[in-house]
């Protein structure tokens, strides 16, 4: 049982890590304020957190103060629901953005050092998408927290606007920065939130390229990857061997 468990989890961080995000994501985007989105939150944070950091444990200085800090965000999350007030959004937020920030770079170098192609590359290729949609979430819930008028959005959206929690002075929530940050990262774009001030322009287009370099760098260079090693892997076997000495 525990060699399975070992195998599934621990033996594959990222695979877990993906899950575990999703978990996390749908929850905060699908569930409805209020106590079971609340629990679902958390009882997922503080696996995110340990699987992410678990994912990067080769990086020591990484996983000390990601440590630290995921220990401090896992804290909020478990106080905020009983306390909104005692913790400031702004720090929130900035924790938020620090603790995702770290891990898509730490992410970002991991991929970058494998030589090779296998299920735990492409898995942790896509929790680093996660987590650029996450960081930027967290950098306009930031912007919008600071300057109320940094985004526009529609009369629906302010319609359906109502927890107190999570909510920034221009009244969007964390879960509608989310949906942002992903429409403006695969360069959907609604149009129901609009950036309004130049530094938030400046942010969103920023990210735009990101998704879209994304695309032409760390996809490109995956399949590049992939590729030379099934070219090697054919290679080796339609050689014959070498006569011994």
């Amino acid at each position: 049982m525990f060699e399975k468990l070992k195998e599934s989890v621990l033996d594959h961080p990222f695979r877990t890590l993906f899950f575990a995000l999703g978990t996390l994501l749908t929850s905060r985007m699908l569930l409805p304020a209020g106590t079971p989105e609340r629990l679902t939150i958390a009882v997922a944070a503080p696996i995110v957190v340990a699987v992410a950091l678990y994912a990067v444990r080769e990086r020591r200085l990484v996983l000390r103060i990601g440590g630290a800090v995921g220990a401090v965000i896992v804290l909020v999350q478990w106080i905020t629901p009983f306390a909104p007030d005692l913790i400031p959004e702004a720090m929130h937020g900035s924790l938020m953005l620090a603790f995702w920030a770290t891990l898509a770079l730490t992410t970002l170098f991991h991929i970058l050092d494998r030589t090779a192609v296998d299920s735990e590359v492409l898995f942790a290729s896509i929790v680093l998408y996660i987590y650029i949609a996450l960081v930027w979430a967290d950098a306009y819930f930031l912007l919008a927290y600071f300057d109320p008028a940094a985004f526009e959005f529609s009369a629906a959206l302010a319609a359906g606007i109502g927890d107190p929690i999570d909510t920034t002075a221009a009244g969007l929530t964390r879960q509608d920065f989310y949906y942002f940050s992903v429409t403006t990262l695969t360069t959907l774009g609604y149009g129901d939130i609009t950036p309004t001030t130049p530094l938030a322009e400046f942010t969103a287009s920023i990210q735009a390229m990101a998704g879209q370099l994304y695309l032409v760098v760390i996809v490109a260079y995956l399949v590049g990857m992939r590729t030379a090693s099934t070219w090697d892997r054919q290679r080796r076997r339609m050689d014959p061997p070498s006569p011994s000495a």
